[in-house]
């Protein structure tokens, strides 16, 4: 069931319980990630788990349109994120800590503003109760999201070099991932 919804000219920003939209998500994902520089192989069972997991143990934000699924973030408590440096742990209150692990936008819908309004409704409906920072790990090739993020209050704060598996299968790359933070006020 549906906990939240915002109204913004004809798109919707929904907090959703259920699967609703659950393929769709995933179809968000494959055209995100599969596809362009950050193009890469994605095992569809890994997949599915991976986003049943925000189902069940984080949350998942929706923008719709039409009843179509135009945007989403996911997230979910930091310490689910098993990357996440050392200096982190140090510094922050691990349990206090939110983490965004997406932000996607279907590609029809990019730069109309949908991240930044995703972002913007994460902030009115995130439980204070639990969470003081929020975190959101970026490729450092993506400059269009880092943008994004400093724009929206998240500083730089550290990075992690991740290996992923090449669009052939036949080996892999390592990309550089900069963590950010902001507190949520």
């Amino acid at each position: 069931m549906f906990k939240f919804a915002k109204q913004l000219s004809k798109m919707k920003f929904i907090e959703a319980h259920n699967t609703d939209f659950r393929n769709e998500i995933i179809a968000l994902y494959l055209e995100s990630f599969s596809g362009g520089a950050s193009k890469q192989y994605i095992d569809l069972e890994e997949l599915n788990q991976y986003v049943d997991g925000f189902f069940s143990g984080g949350n998942v934000l929706i923008a719709i349109e039409n009843n179509q699924l135009i945007g989403t973030l996911l997230y979910c408590p930091l310490k689910m994120d098993n990357l996440f440096p050392e200096m982190i742990q140090k510094n922050f209150n691990i349990e206090k800590c939110a983490y965004i692990a997406e932000i996607m936008v279907a590609e029809i819908s990019r730069g109309q503003g949908i991240g930044t309004q995703l972002l913007q409704f994460f902030f009115e409906t995130v439980d204070r109760k639990y969470f003081d920072d929020v975190f959101i790990r970026v490729w450092d090739k993506n400059t269009l999201a880092l943008n994004l993020y400093k724009k929206t209050g998240f500083n730089s704060i550290s990075s992690i070099h991740q290996t992923k598996r090449n669009p052939d299968k036949k080996g892999t790359f390592v990309m550089q991932k900069i963590y950010l933070h902001r507190k949520i006020v």
